[in-house]
């Protein structure tokens, strides 16, 4: 629930030039009040499998920018990028778990490596993923392709021990993932296609792919919601007041409300403080729901939920959806949808907007996120509702400094002829370009960052003060300034 006697004392606290600071305890547990002294916010962008690349990245910031090292900093997450921001989450950052990471990601488990190689030879290979396509076929292998991971991130020998996990949360986090009911534009009678190693298991419905619902629905970058098309809107009424059941049928997954709004498109997972902080946004404005990610199996479902993204794997269903808070709440209730499951992290590249406009003191790093080309963007349009261009180019508004991944790089990896890097190429690839980027701002050059960004609808303070007024936007684009 908003705490609005939280933001009335800081309306007021302007209005008496206090800064917003001053007022970090009401409402807040000692861990949340914390988040106030934190100096960067960084996020770790996913690239498929590329992971070895964000480890590169992280090694030189941790290296370069002392606030990684001394505890100030605030990791964030999308799609593969989880998995690098769960493993800080749980072993804390330090040059002992830098260098395990290192180990992990680049010589790897015999685990691993058969799930790195699961998915580079289906689908993560565009031939492969289009001949799916093509035969009608959605492409995915199955979510326990990600217990590898898990499992070393969590320090258990078998996905079964979560329970017993040592893991305990040492570093704030927030992760997140696209709300497969909102945002998905498959009709409700296709079944997956199971695919395990590229080989087909259950056969696709005789009609093929069939998609509905595509003209249906309409997503908002301003808020990042998904509503009913008026039309739509009109017709399924129609058809709710003619028959709950044939209603249902149609539409499973979801009810019909008042009004065309079916909701967020996407929920953050986030540690217990960082969930304090950011339900104190007024539920108009947060553009993502809220999922409390406080022990090691609520962590593991936000690796698998965010990782799951569409054409990879089929959708993540929260087995404990009483941790959420849709809307304004109250916590457990997911507003129109009957259930809530997760479709990666794609939604949201950059994991920043509501978190700098919360904690306006921040700086924002990006690991490097690599925009999708023409082509995937297809791909990805046939099935989700967001367009994935327009996401990226709003959410790395927020950038300060973002370590893209070069041209060059993109096209190896995406190379069907000569095989992509191997892990040891992608982790140097990615501490080089860290290091390109941070030597440039140590010369008081321009910091590294994406182009073509779109201006958000919310660019202020949540709270303002006298620091960060309501009247301005917050600065962005400013490198790491006295970080490094």
């Amino acid at each position: 629930m908003i705490d609005r006697t939280f933001r009335g004392a800081v309306l007021l606290g302007t209005a008496l030039g206090l800064t917003a600071s001053s007022f970090a305890a009401a409402g807040l547990s000692p861990a949340a009040e914390a988040l106030f002294k934190k100096r960067l916010l960084f996020n770790i962008q996913g690239k498929g499998s590329s992971l070895a690349y964000d480890a590169g990245v992280f090694s030189e910031v941790f290296k370069t920018v002392p606030a990684v090292a001394k505890g100030e900093v605030i990791l964030s997450a999308n799609s593969g990028g989880s998995i690098v921001a769960a493993y800080f989450a749980c072993h804390g950052i330090s040059a002992a778990s830098v260098a395990q990471l290192k180990t992990i990601l680049v010589d790897g488990t015999p685990r691993i490596r058969s799930s790195v190689e699961e998915l580079r030879s289906t689908v993560e290979l565009p031939i492969a993923k289009l001949g799916m396509m093509a035969a009608g076929k959605i492409p995915y292998i199955d979510v326990s392709n990600l217990d590898a991971y898990i499992e070393s991130e969590l320090d258990i020998s078998n996905i079964s021990q979560l329970k017993q996990s040592p893991c305990k949360f040492e570093v704030p986090f927030v992760i997140v993932a696209g709300n497969y009911e909102i945002v998905h534009n498959i009709s409700s009678s296709f079944e997956f296609e199971k695919m395990q190693r590229g080989q087909s298991g259950e056969r696709a419905p005789k009609e093929g792919l069939t998609i509905s619902g595509r003209d249906e629905k309409i997503f908002s970058r301003k808020d990042f919601s998904v509503s009913w098309k008026k039309n739509a809107f009109q017709t399924l009424g129609e058809l709710f007041r003619q028959s709950l059941a044939s209603f249902s049928k149609e539409r499973p997954d979801i009810a019909l409300g008042n009004t065309p709004y079916l909701g967020r498109a996407c929920t953050y997972f986030a540690s217990k403080e960082m969930y304090e902080v950011l339900a104190q946004i007024p539920f108009e404005q947060r553009l993502c729901d809220i999922r409390l990610t406080d022990d090691p199996e609520s962590l593991a479902l936000a690796i698998r939920a965010s990782a799951a993204e569409p054409t990879y794997f089929y959708p993540v269903e929260d087995p404990n959806p009483a941790k959420l808070l849709v809307g304004q709440g109250p916590q457990g209730n997911l507003g129109l949808s009957k259930k809530r499951s997760y479709w990666g992290g794609f939604v949201m590249p950059m994991v920043a907007g509501d978190i700098r406009r919360r904690l306006p003191q921040l700086r924002v790093l990006g690991s490097g996120w690599a925009r999708m080309d023409s082509g995937a963007v297809k791909v990805i349009s046939t099935f989700v509702l967001v367009d994935s261009t327009e996401v990226s180019q709003v959410t790395e508004y927020w950038a300060d400094s973002e370590f893209v991944p070069s041209s060059n790089y993109m096209d190896k990896i995406k190379s069907i002829a000569v095989g992509r890097p191997d892990h040891a190429t992608e982790y140097e690839t990615g501490r080089a370009r860290a290091e390109q980027c941070l030597t440039l701002e140590k010369q008081r050059k321009k910091p590294c960052l994406p182009e073509n960004v779109l201006a958000p609808e919310w660019d202020g303070p949540v709270f303002p003060d006298k620091d960060f007024p309501d009247d301005e936007p917050l600065q962005r684009a400013r490198g790491l300034g006295d970080l490094i």
